[in-house]
C-alpha cells in the first residue's frame, strides 16, 4: 500500500514539475519523430525514466550523466545509452504518465537529454 501511495506521489509531482518546467516534447514532420527532451537534474528524468529501467541500467545512464556533466565528454554517448535500454513501449508508458500521450502518439518519440541550463556541457 506504502509503494502505491509513493507511486502515485511520484507520479503527481513529476505532473506538475514537467508542466512547471520548459522541457518538453518537439516533433519533427519532416523526420517523422518527437523528441521527449529534458535536463539530467529533471525530476522526471530521475523518478520516471530511471525507474522504468532495471538498476544496472539505470547506474550505467547515471554513469555516463556523470562523466558528461563532469569530465565534458559528448552528450551524444549518454544519449545514445538512453535509445538502447529505454524501449519504445517504455517511452509511450512515459508518455501516458506525463498525460502527453497524444501528442506522443503521431511518431516515434525518442527520450532526449539535454544540458542542464547550469552547466558548461555543450549538447554535441
Amino acid at each position: 500500500m506504502t509503494s502505491l501511495l509513493q507511486l502515485f506521489f511520484i507520479i503527481l509531482l513529476s505532473k506538475v514539475v514537467y508542466i512547471s518546467c520548459s522541457h518538453g516534447i518537439k516533433c519533427y514532420r519532416d523526420r517523422e519523430v518527437c523528441y521527449l527532451w529534458m535536463t539530467s537534474n529533471d525530476i522526471v528524468f530521475k523518478t520516471i525514466v530511471l525507474g522504468f529501467l532495471k538498476p544496472l541500467e539505470a547506474l550505467d545512464i547515471e554513469f555516463e550523466v556523470y562523466q558528461w556533466e563532469k569530465l565534458n565528454t559528448k552528450i551524444q554517448s549518454v544519449n545514445a545509452k538512453i535509445r538502447k535500454y529505454v524501449s519504445k513501449k517504455e517511452t509511450k508508458m512515459i508518455c501516458q504518465i506525463l498525460n502527453i500521450k497524444k501528442a506522443c502518439s503521431y511518431y516515434e518519440t525518442k527520450v532526449l537529454l539535454i544540458p542542464n541550463p547550469n552547466t558548461q556541457s555543450s549538447p554535441e
